[in-house]
């Protein structure tokens, strides 16, 4: 669940500059393809001091997007960001629809033709007929519209639709973020957006927390101190992510709450900027100047996978061992014959001796391991599925986890991935410097 409210009497939208983000495709409304482009372009919109009041998703169909977008624009929204239906084929009308939500045509735009041809011919190596036809298709504008040059072979636009500017995006992810920062440095957009009061913020995230909790705690902080802080609360993977919005702009106010959640939650609360668990096990190996490895087994490289995707991670993450069947535990990390004869592959004993096995092997400071039972079968009635062992090895310290996860196993995989990465963390931060 989550949500974006007030705890005072009035609503966080008053006389604040709204915003709303349309996203088209037939293949999103089927469930063929996830949105990612909707919640990257809410985000942005948020942190640029807009209020997103709507997200919404619409087919290909241009009269269902002109609709849509005549009632975004009548709802009061200064800007509305649309995302998809750029291309050259005869289901790309996102462009048609903008023009008919405004009340225009659509015009050769010469400079977008050219760009759109180029292109064409640098990853084609050609213009043949065929992406010569769908350039000129792409490069038709509304009336009265700043072009926005392509990322890829479909020029954006900017264009007024009523009371609203109108940003018209790619669908492809990579196209629509790079547009987008193009985007929000070209008038007139530029000046609406420089317009949006800026507001102090705040990300916070708590493990092993429920929204309960959170109510619990913010209820207790004093009236005039939680007025006016907009609050968002997401229960994600087994922790909450908090945003905390002053719409007062007051300095100083959002460390205060900061403070009673910190003081309610303990060490739960691992981190108030936003950063995730391997941004912050990352932070926390790089203030000690130490590395870990892994050795995965149900998880099958999701801890490593985590952990590379922050920035500068060649620094901390050395490598690991995806050791899926017993020959590789035994071989590579080393673990005892009888240790899995006698406990098995998911128990505390082959967890421990997994993760000594992979900080021996890559010769890190620390080393990780998840062994259980993803499922959906495999379990038993002592081990059932959603059964996980975590262990992190130090040189002077460690700890170890059971973890009983029942739930999917794509859940189960990432929850445990996620826990393994949070335990190494507590660990480290636990373990006093040399």
């Amino acid at each position: 669940m989550a949500s974006n409210s007030s705890p005072s009497t009035s609503s966080p939208t008053s006389g604040r500059r709204r915003a709303a983000v349309l996203v088209t495709g037939e293949e999103l409304l089927r469930g063929a393809v996830a949105d990612v482009n909707g919640s990257a372009l809410a985000a942005s919109l948020t942190d640029l001091g807009l209020v997103v009041t709507a997200m919404r998703v619409v087919g290909d169909g241009a009269e269902a997007i002109a609709d849509e977008l005549a009632r975004l624009a009548g709802e009061g929204n200064v800007v509305i960001a649309v995302s998809g239906g750029l291309g050259g084929t005869h289901d790309d009308c996102t462009m048609e629809a903008v023009a008919l939500a405004g009340g225009g045509s659509l015009e050769l735009d010469d400079e977008a033709l050219g760009l759109s041809l180029g292109a064409y011919e640098s990853s084609m190596g050609k213009v043949s007929a065929t992406s010569r036809t769908m350039a000129r298709k792409q490069a038709l504008m509304p009336r009265g519209a700043t072009m926005l040059p392509p990322v890829g072979t479909a020029p954006g636009c900017i264009v007024p639709v009523g009371d609203a500017l109108v940003c018209v995006l790619p669908g492809p992810p990579w196209e629509c973020e790079a547009m987008w920062l193009n985007a929000r440095s070209t008038q007139p957009l530029r000046g609406v957006l420089d317009a949006a009061p800026e507001r102090e913020a705040m990300e916070i995230r708590i493990r092993n927390a429920v929204e309960s909790e959170f109510v619990e705690c913010f209820s207790s902080v004093p009236e005039e101190r939680r007025e006016g802080i907009g609050i968002g609360v997401c229960a994600r993977d087994g922790e909450l992510e908090v945003t905390l919005r002053d719409e007062m702009g007051t300095p100083g106010r959002l460390d205060r709450i900061a403070e009673a959640l910190e003081e309610f939650f303990g060490q739960r609360l691992y981190s108030q900027d936003g950063a995730g668990p391997a941004e912050a096990l990352h932070r926390a190996l790089s203030a000690r100047g130490e590395t870990i490895s892994v050795a995965e087994s149900c998880t099958g490289g999701g801890v490593g996978a985590l952990l590379t995707d922050v920035v500068g991670a060649s620094n901390t993450f050395v490598g690991g061992v995806i050791a899926y069947g017993n020959s590789v535990k035994e071989t590579l990390l080393g673990v005892p014959g009888a240790v899995l004869d006698a406990h098995g592959a998911v128990s505390e004993e082959t967890a421990e001796a997994m993760a000594e096995g992979a900080r021996r092997l890559t010769g890190s400071d620390w080393g990780v391991a998840v062994t259980g039972i993803a499922g959906p079968g495999g379990g038993t009635a002592e081990k059932p599925v959603g059964t996980v062992w975590i262990s992190v090895s130090g040189e002077r310290t460690g700890a170890t986890q059971r973890l009983d996860l029942r739930s999917g196993r794509d859940r189960v995989r990432r929850r445990a991935a996620l826990a393994a990465i949070h335990l190494s963390r507590e660990t480290i931060e636990a373990e006093p410097a040399l």
